[in-house]
């Protein structure tokens, strides 16, 4: 009889066996065993480069000039993190020196468009359009992102 490894993980486990065709995905600090076929490691991003930073009067402004994206066919959405909705123009590591900034844990974004919001809403009405906000206030670098842009101070805000 096998022992099953999933047992402290999925009790619904205890009595099935692994197929041939199934990865097991497991790691324990508790045991200190090595149960996984595949070593996982996070590594977050170190540094976000900003090339040129926009602030909009308000969420329904921001959302207007967002509508081009939407209506150019581009599946997008907005983001939500500490009292401020944004949106982040990535540039693509397309370069050799941008792949090594890349792995180096630095990302570079081209454009970064924010406004203020609070309370969190999960969509921006604009005309006819629904802009959908997602909350990523559970992401580490999208919290950093909106407390560093609240810290800066801001000339004049676009409309």
């Amino acid at each position: 009889m096998s022992v099953n490894p999933l047992r402290n993980y999925c009790p619904q486990a205890l009595d099935r066996r692994l197929g041939k065709n199934v990865i097991l995905f497991v790691a324990t600090s508790v045991h200190q065993e090595r149960w996984s076929l595949v070593e996982i490691t996070y590594r977050p991003m170190k540094e976000m480069i900003i090339s040129e930073i926009t602030e909009y009067a308000s969420p329904e402004a921001l959302a207007q000039n967002f509508a081009y994206v939407i209506r150019g066919g581009q599946a997008a959405a907005l983001a939500w993190a500490d009292e401020l909705v944004f949106f982040v123009l990535p540039i693509p590591p397309v370069t050799e020196a941008m792949v090594k900034e890349f792995l180096e844990g630095r990302t570079h974004y081209g454009s970064v468009m924010f406004a203020g919001m609070s309370p969190y809403r999960p969509v921006i009405r604009v005309n006819a359009l629904e802009i959908p906000v997602i909350d990523a206030s559970a992401t580490e670098s999208a919290r950093a992102l909106a407390a560093w842009l609240k810290s800066r101070k801001h000339g004049s805000k676009s409309t």
